[in-house]
């Protein structure tokens, strides 16, 4: 019973087209809607241009009733053109509902982020409407917490393990199956 299968980035190593072409002949058999962000392996090269050409626009939102859900390119070293955190800064605070970020790489990563992007990327974490903030990139379950907003960092996706998140309303559980962490919020 999934509504929306969301992918963290990293499903090429290299980003060629023969590996963006084995990725989508498995995600096009996915029964359910799904999206995808940019991994840093997906954006060296041509791979942008690649994802771009397949899916549209790195970065992107939608809302349901009661949140927005928004899909941010991490990716700053592998690809700065396609990188913009002024947009995901100015996409949080133009919500008036509870916001959900997925990304690749976490939002707080000194090695990455530096100086006013750093500030950027501090001012989004703790904006009152962010309440979860996903990513990939490290592949092993996280969860962490600041200013009220959880911070939750999936695993690899590695046979039946991955993480379930369930939205009620403005309730969201995230489950990591077969890791056993759980956050509510």
């Amino acid at each position: 019973n999934v509504d929306l299968v969301i992918n963290l980035g990293d499903f090429t190593n290299s980003a060629y087209n023969m590996e963006y072409d084995q990725f989508l002949s498995s995600y096009l058999r996915i029964a359910r809607p799904a999206v995808n962000v940019l991994g840093n392996h997906d954006a060296v090269g041509v791979g942008p241009n690649i994802f771009k050409k397949v899916f549209g626009d790195p970065n992107y939102f939608f809302e349901s009733a009661s949140l927005r859900f928004i899909f941010f390119n991490s990716t700053n070293l592998e690809s700065p053109s396609n990188f913009d955190p002024g947009w995901l800064e100015s996409t949080v605070n133009a919500s008036t509902k509870p916001v959900l970020i997925f990304t690749h790489v976490p939002l707080i990563d000194s090695e990455r982020f530096t100086g006013s992007v750093a500030t950027t990327m501090t001012n989004v974490i703790q904006h009152a409407n962010t309440k979860v903030i996903v990513n990939g990139h490290r592949h092993v379950f996280n969860y962490s917490s600041e200013s009220g907003t959880h911070l939750v960092q999936a695993p690899r996706a590695e046979g039946a393990r991955w993480l379930l998140i369930e939205i009620q309303g403005t309730q969201i559980d995230v489950q990591e199956i077969n890791g056993g962490g759980t956050v509510s919020t």
